[in-house]
């Protein structure tokens, strides 16, 4: 997530906190105003969380197409932002990319009939196409994360289904 959003979760965090040393000390008048900071700041926290939604283009389980380099691969996980090092993103020049940094990010198994070794990727969501008629992915990885292979896209298993619930 982006570092408003840890910021702002950390603060909700305190203030729920805070608001419960208050009630068990019996402050309920500044528990009350405490109370309505802690709702504009779960207000504002929401607001985040709804921004970054609809950014993601593509869900665990989709499988893709590198639009540059033109392998195939099968997402895995994904961030609203960069997530990556700086160093990282410095090597992989990411802030020429037409929407930089800021745009969602995708963790990527990539088919071994496009590239030999079983590799993860890092990809920006300006990089990926959704694969029309989609296939299955070859990869050594494959059953770690999924349960299947339905209708063009893979079943993750419970530990993806449990990080990534919103995909589903």
């Amino acid at each position: 997530m982006s570092e408003t959003y840890v910021v702002v979760t950390s603060e909700v965090k305190e203030l729920q906190d805070r608001m419960a040393a208050l009630v068990a000390s019996e402050h309920y008048e500044e528990a009350c105003l405490v109370r309505d900071s802690l709702a504009m700041m779960e207000f504002r926290k929401r607001l985040l969380e709804i921004q970054a939604k609809p950014r993601i283009m593509y869900r665990v389980g989709d499988v893709i197409v590198h639009r540059r380099y033109g392998y195939r691969g099968v997402v895995y996980g994904h961030d609203p932002e960069c997530s990556a090092p700086s160093s990282w993103q410095d090597a992989m020049k990411v802030d020429l990319l037409t929407h930089g940094r800021s745009q969602p990010f995708y963790h990527v198994l990539v088919d071994t009939r496009d590239r030999a070794g079983g590799v993860s990727t890092y990809v920006a969501q300006e990089n990926l196409v959704a694969q029309s008629d989609a296939s299955p992915v070859v990869h050594p990885w494959i059953p770690k994360f999924f349960v299947g292979f339905q209708d063009g896209t893979y079943v993750p298993g419970k530990k993806l289904r449990q990080v990534y619930p919103n995909d589903w």
